[in-house]
């Protein structure tokens, strides 16, 4: 919906001349036809978070207004609030469009455009998941069928069992287990409202993730020559919805995606009893800079070096996380510390994704 936005605006005849924003990315041409704006390098016009009119420090109106979950913004205005004399020399290169009048124009004409991409959405977003609902239902039913299998081998956990079952009985446990995750993480990138499906059950998540590494190792680790190594324990049980699973996947995949060399992935537990869990996945990869941090979680976001690294990926899976965690009432945070060296020219990084969880 946001490119039609952008390119319905930036055909719009009462907007063409101006510079115009979508959530803060340009768009229309030039950052800002006025002299003044065009020489300015804070642009904190650009910046706002805010609506309404907003006056930089060289008196020159930006207006920004919120529709949906969009921002509008317009710049290199001489709004009601500019502080601009008449004498100054940008000031006939200067706007004279006024906050209310662009507020109008974007209410009257975006609003019903928006609205009828969103009965579009929904309408398409409900022909899709009808098409997954049977695969997904199958997809399940087999998880769980391999699982009960897995549960006569050897062990005393569902990863000490994998590890210690047939090469066959891997193959189906690790194809079943990851088909039945990643057909419910693009259920819940369709439509989000499917992450509460099904009832709560007590989950013990230092358990979950060792399962997931094991699969993740045996089917991509392995072959690679990257692994992971848990430090800690925990053995509390936290009520969780069936789509939780998306988490562990998506944190572990990404870093075994992205990780340099053989250096080992560490899963770290750290309990505060009666209070937090907090579990990091810690890996070696390509730096993620603060442009980046504040995108990584977005939708079909995928980093400067994805590519590079790994073909795949379409900028789902810590979006997805993202959603899940949040109904969980659970946070997801990034750290990057530069390691100082570079590999293959891109700048080496210990990157840390902290998943923090309420245990009350």
């Amino acid at each position: 919906m946001i490119e039609i936005v952008r390119l319905y605006l930036k055909n719009n005849l009462q907007l063409k001349q101006v510079p115009l924003a979508v959530n803060r990315k340009i768009i229309n041409g030039e950052v800002l036809r006025n002299p003044v704006c065009l020489k300015c390098m804070e642009k904190s016009c650009v910046k706002q978070n805010t609506t309404g009119e907003f006056v930089c420090d060289d008196k020159i109106s930006s207006y920004h207004v919120k529709l949906h979950d969009l921002e509008i913004s317009t710049f290199g205005h001489l709004g009601d609030l500019s502080k601009l004399k008449q004498g100054h020399y940008a000031y006939k290169s200067s706007s004279k469009m006024k906050y209310n009048q662009f507020e109008k124009i974007i209410n009257d004409q975006l609003k019903p455009l928006i609205s009828s991409c969103e009965a579009f959405e929904t309408s398409t977003r409900t022909e899709v998941l009808n098409s997954f609902h049977d695969a997904s239902k199958w997809a399940r039913q087999m998880s769980i069928n391999a699982e009960n299998l897995l549960r006569k081998s050897e062990g005393d956990s569902i990863a000490e069992k994998f590890r210690n079952s047939s090469s066959d009985l891997k193959s189906i446990y690790k194809c079943s287990t990851l088909l039945n995750d990643a057909l419910q993480v693009y259920e819940i990138f369709i439509n989000p409202r499917n992450v509460d499906y099904g009832p709560k059950r007590d989950t013990q998540i230092y358990q979950l993730f060792d399962k997931f590494q094991a699969i993740l190792f045996n089917s991509e680790g392995k072959a690679n020559n990257k692994s992971f190594k848990l430090e800690g324990e925990s053995y509390v049980k936290i009520p969780t919805y069936q789509s939780f699973t998306t988490i562990p996947l998506s944190l572990l995949h990404n870093a075994l995606k992205y990780t340099f060399g053989n250096a080992k992935i560490i899963i770290k537990f750290q309990e505060i009893p009666g209070d937090k869990l907090i579990i990091k996945v810690i890996s070696e990869g390509p730096h993620i800079d603060d442009s980046e941090k504040n995108k990584i979680f977005d939708k079909n976001f995928r980093g400067k070096h994805a590519s590079k690294l790994h073909h795949d990926g379409l900028g789902i899976g810590l979006y997805v996380a993202s959603i899940v965690a949040k109904k969980h009432n659970s946070t997801i945070s990034v750290i990057s510390e530069p390691l100082q060296y570079e590999r293959e020219g891109i700048l080496i990084a210990m990157n840390t994704f902290t998943l923090t969880m309420n245990i009350k």
